[in-house]
């Protein structure tokens, strides 16, 4: 089935040096790669501003929440629904995005992939998290 994305609306560079830093926080193991070779992720957001293909893999879920740090708009994440097989796992992404709206201070939703006006999850930076719409698991 089609990926699930997970945006934050809006997004700025300084949500972007956020976003690096939450990463960088060691609350979830991660793994970053330039070009399919594995680096260290860098501090700055400016270090990303070339054309490289850079892909941040999140240990939430079992293969992960991808990123692939296209600063230029959203924060944006993909997930593959069907991980989402158990309540554990519905935990673990709730979890990331609530932790992800708090310290960014913005919302964050869970859409059906490349529609960012179909979500299905909200979290608020309050902690608030609302179901809004169909479709979070193909399983």
């Amino acid at each position: 089935g089609a990926w699930r994305d997970i945006l934050v609306p809006g997004s700025s560079s300084v949500d972007w040096q956020r976003f690096l830093d939450v990463v960088r926080t060691g609350h979830w193991k991660y793994e970053y790669q330039i070009d399919g070779k594995g680096c260290v992720l860098p501090d700055t957001v400016t270090e990303l501003a070339d054309d490289r293909s850079r892909l941040l893999t999140i240990g939430v879920l079992a293969s992960g929440l991808n990123c692939h740090l296209w600063f230029d708009g959203d924060v944006e994440l993909d997930f593959i629904p069907t991980e989402l097989s158990c309540q554990s796992d519905l935990d673990a992404l709730s979890v990331f995005c609530t932790h992800l709206a708090a310290v960014m201070g913005k919302q964050v939703l869970v859409t059906h992939e490349n529609s960012p006006k179909e979500a299905i999850l909200s979290f608020r930076p309050d902690g608030r998290a609302e179901y809004v719409g169909e479709g979070l698991s193909d399983g």
